[in-house]
């Protein structure tokens, strides 16, 4: 009886890592697809990942410079690039807001926050998003 419990008990363990893994190759499945849109011209440099760090559990490096951050889910939670991309690498409202408002500037900073967004464009415009992607303080 003791066997079966203890037998029982290390397969239950296996199966939760087999699915964390897979969970784990999912998130950097989605990662790789999220990086071939919206960073295509260049190529994965490095990529470190640390799963106890829920917000910025995936660290990736680009052949051009750009440092991407990935929650544990494979959203960005934080994009810095010299050569700026565009807005929509951006949760929606964002995005919408900046080709509306911004049309043809590229974003060169953006750092999700417990409370919102921070986003800096290429011409040096400074926004910050409520955490609903509305647009709370814009300086120029």
């Amino acid at each position: 009886m003791m066997k079966k419990l203890i037998l029982t008990g290390l397969l239950a363990i296996f199966a939760m890592n087999i699915g964390l893994a897979q969970t784990e190759e999912q998130v950097s499945a989605e990662i790789s697809v999220w990086l071939s849109e919206h960073f295509s011209n260049e190529s994965i440099m490095d990529m470190h990942v640390d799963l106890d760090d829920q917000e910025d559990a995936y660290e990736v490096k680009m052949s051009d410079g750009s440092e991407i951050e990935f929650d544990v889910e494979g959203h960005p939670t934080s994009i810095k690039s010299k050569k700026g991309f565009w807005p929509e690498a951006l949760p929606e409202n964002i995005a919408n807001y900046l080709n509306t408002n911004h049309k043809d500037v590229k974003v060169i900073k953006y750092k999700k926050e417990e409370d919102g967004y921070e986003v800096k464009l290429a011409n040096g415009t400074e926004l910050e998003f409520d955490s609903n992607g509305r647009v709370h303080e814009e300086d120029d």
